[in-house]
């Protein structure tokens, strides 16, 4: 059979993945003007496919070429489908194999690759695997991908954890990433590791923002329970490592204005108005989104962490974040296990010489 050019066929296992590559091809080449027949209900299968037959078979009036999207077939996967039903699905892979006029797209997940006209449909058409593109990409590359799709950006700490709070749920991701850049609005900042964590829900197991919240609450069970947690889904402690240094970064310069009284905290939130004073004063009301830039956070996440790290001091948290960088190496290179016990005698640690009382919080 000749290969034909007109009929593209994106299938895998992942049905939002293979529907969202499908809808990218068709909007961009219908130019508003396609149309789709939706073939995911065995019920309706016999009506949709005559109507996807007849149009195809017309001949378009006003334009050169028109493009049919046939949408979520469900005749590629294993489903008892009658005579009748199965006499329209070989005619329509027929019809489609030989069309040259029009533009025909057709989408299918799950599929059986032992099936006849899955073979008769991989030999007509240009063939694009889902899964094949995807094996090559961990999640992290996946959401780097949907952000560039949007037109923003994200940093490496913040897909790191949103990747570990969503896990491979694609849908999930790409509807929290729209959610994200609506929350950012400005294309040039990119998505911080704050963001996610004050707007993206937990959705996968093993989350590790709980030990980070967990040891500022110095909750030293909840903490080591929240850790075994994590090293049972994960074996990857950077994303960990990544979340502490980032609070830990926004801490420390709360804390110095805090100390420098350049802001005040009252009722467990940050006065907004010492708040903007300050990033003025220090020439930062201007900077791109950042954790490296605390004026660059939102107020009210911001508010969040300081209240619920009481005892926490300057010293305290430059000390934490020594030990994590020395002990990187280390971390890096051992088992889960290993890396269990060592983190866990840090945190601990730290948690034994932290400030028991209130004393350097004088709101």
């Amino acid at each position: 059979m000749i290969n034909n050019k007109s009929l593209t066929f994106i299938y895998g296992s992942d049905d939002f993945l293979v529907d969202r590559r499908a809808k990218f091809i068709f909007s961009s080449i219908a130019n508003g003007n396609g149309e789709i027949y939706d073939l995911s209900e065995p019920s309706s299968l016999l009506n949709v496919i005559r109507n996807a037959t007849s149009s195809i078979a017309t001949v378009a009036m006003f334009q050169d070429s028109e493009v049919i999207w046939l949408r979520s077939a469900c005749f590629f996967s294993d489903i008892n489908l009658s005579a009748e039903k199965k006499d329209a699905v070989e005619q329509l892979i027929e019809i489609i194999c030989q069309e040259q006029g029009k533009r025909i797209i057709l989408s299918a997940s799950p599929v059986d690759k032992r099936t006849k006209i899955f073979k008769k449909i991989c030999t007509a058409a240009n063939a694009i695997e889902i899964d094949s593109e995807q094996g090559s990409q961990n999640t992290v590359s996946v959401i780097k991908h949907f952000v560039e799709e949007m037109g923003i950006s994200i940093e490496t700490d913040a897909a790191d954890l949103l990747a570990s709070k969503c896990g491979n749920n694609y849908r999930t991701l790409e509807q929290e990433i729209d959610k994200l850049a609506t929350y950012v609005s400005n294309p040039k900042q990119p998505i911080t590791i704050n963001d996610v964590a004050e707007l993206v829900d937990d959705t996968s197991e093993g989350n590790f923002f709980d030990t980070v919240e967990k040891f500022f609450a110095r909750d030293a069970n909840g903490m080591l329970d929240a850790l075994r947690k994590y090293f049972f889904h994960n074996n990857d402690i950077r994303p960990l490592l990544a979340a502490f240094n980032a609070r830990i970064r926004s801490l420390i310069q709360l804390q110095s204005l805090l100390n420098g009284k350049k802001i005040k905290v009252i009722y467990n939130n940050i006065v907004k108005s010492d708040f903007y004073a300050a990033a003025k004063f220090f020439y930062m009301d201007q900077g791109e989104k950042s954790s490296f830039n605390v004026f660059s956070q939102n107020i009210w996440y911001l508010s969040k962490i300081i209240s619920n790290s009481i005892g926490f001091g300057i010293s305290q948290l430059i000390n934490l974040q020594i030990c994590l960088t020395n002990a990187m190496p280390e971390l890096s290179a051992g088992s889960a296990n290993e890396q269990f016990h060592l983190i866990s005698k840090i945190l601990l640690s730290t948690l034994a010489n932290s400030i028991e009382t209130h004393s350097s919080y004088k709101y």
